[in-house]
């Protein structure tokens, strides 16, 4: 009696969720679409738009530079009816070709390089028992409970 309320219960749930999981997924799969439709919709109206934009602030760039002079002689910033120009300038560091870690190296200029590692846990997972002692792990049992639905076929 006790086993047949506990598998019920088990059918209860699983039934819950089984339910749970179609109606996910069927929200999913609108969302899904109506992302697609939109993307559709919007992707020949933005694209020409984010070029435009992307032209536009290399022309003024470039149109600053050109007319440097007059625009940045008094002032770093030319405020105008739509906007600021803006001037500044800073040092940046060449990223020459003769920089390589082997040279930093020998310079003794360690901090230049970055050296990033980490435990490679794929590769520990193929260790034998003894191995994984000596580096101070272990393996364990884990028990794990999955679960399979019988999903109800669409018409």
């Amino acid at each position: 009696m006790e086993k047949q309320m506990i598998l019920d219960q088990g059918e209860a749930l699983l039934g819950r969720l089984a339910r749970a999981e179609t109606e996910r997924d069927a929200v999913a799969a609108e969302y899904a679409r109506a992302l697609e439709s939109l993307k559709a919709v919007y992707a020949g109206k933005l694209q020409p738009l984010a070029e435009a934009v992307k032209t536009l602030g290399k022309d003024i760039a470039k149109y600053a530079k050109g007319h440097h002079k007059t625009l940045f002689g008094e002032s770093d910033v030319v405020m105008l009816p739509s906007g600021e120009l803006r001037y500044a300038e800073s040092k940046v560091v060449v990223h020459g070709r003769a920089v390589t870690v082997e040279v930093l190296r020998e310079l003794g200029y360690l901090d230049g390089i970055h050296v990033e590692e980490s435990v490679d846990w794929d590769v520990l997972d193929g260790w034998p028992d003894e191995k994984l002692l000596a580096a101070g792990t272990n393996r364990k049992d884990v028990k794990a409970y999955t679960w399979e639905l019988k999903r109800e076929k669409k018409s």
